[in-house]
């Protein structure tokens, strides 16, 4: 028997939370493992649970939904988190997906649709609600990539653009580990937070982004500025 796909609720409004929970749990394949009512209780809950599913609210109290989204993430970079709100606005949609957001859905979709959409995430599909698509991409936005337009304003910290940099040169994990004097498994994290942060699904593309944003001016720069 398969194992249950396991689900992390958070939503300030205990209501809705409760009555997603009811419905996930009528489904054999879903596991419902804890509901929290705000950002800093879900990231608590994230190191106690094993979750391979994140369904979080945009507005809510002490930290917002996208700050929570970005603490989710570097908690769990193989987590998947899909967004359930009932914000339709642009700005939303891109600085979600830009911190690595796997799906959009409105709060008025129907449970069937919820359901499918959980599976479909665990199969490593984007999926947003109808409206959404009309609204914004004409129905494209399954293959639609938004990549940051520059370095700059990619979100990577100095340590991320350091890994970049040896990724554009073509360097194993083990390599840059050796270089950086860090683990390897420090370094994978590094990679995988770049992948997320870029919009990218593997290494290559990475390391082509980085040459075509000339990393090697940008990494000497910040070097020479390093005390």
């Amino acid at each position: 028997m398969k194992t249950p796909i396991s689900i992390l609720i958070i939503d300030d409004h205990a209501l809705f939370g409760e009555g997603i929970a009811f419905i996930l749990r009528k489904e054999p394949d879903m596991q419902v493992v804890a509901i929290a009512q705000n950002g800093l209780e879900g990231s608590k809950l994230i190191k106690k649970h094993k979750v391979d599913i994140v369904l979080l609210d945009l507005e809510m109290p002490l930290i917002s939904g996208v700050e929570t989204l970005k603490q989710l993430l570097t908690l769990q970079p193989d987590l998947r988190v899909l967004i359930l709100t009932m914000s339709d606005d642009m700005e939303h949609l891109n600085e979600c997906l830009h911190h690595g957001a796997y799906g959009y859905i409105l709060k008025n979709a129907s449970p069937a649709f919820l359901t499918q959409a959980i599976r479909q995430a665990m199969s490593n599909h984007k999926i947003f609600s109808q409206e959404i698509k009309n609204k914004f991409f004409d129905s494209t936005l399954d293959n639609k990539k938004i990549h940051p337009s520059s370095l700059e304003q990619s979100g990577l910290t100095e340590r991320e653009i350091q890994v970049l940099f040896h990724l554009s040169q073509g360097n194993s994990n083990k390599l840059i580990a050796h270089c950086m004097h860090l683990s390897e498994n420090t370094i994978k994290v590094h990679v995988q937070n770049i992948l997320r942060k870029l919009n990218f699904t593997n290494r290559t593309q990475a390391a082509n982004f980085a040459n075509q944003h000339h990393i090697q001016k940008l990494f000497q720069e910040k070097s020479a500025n390093t005390p």
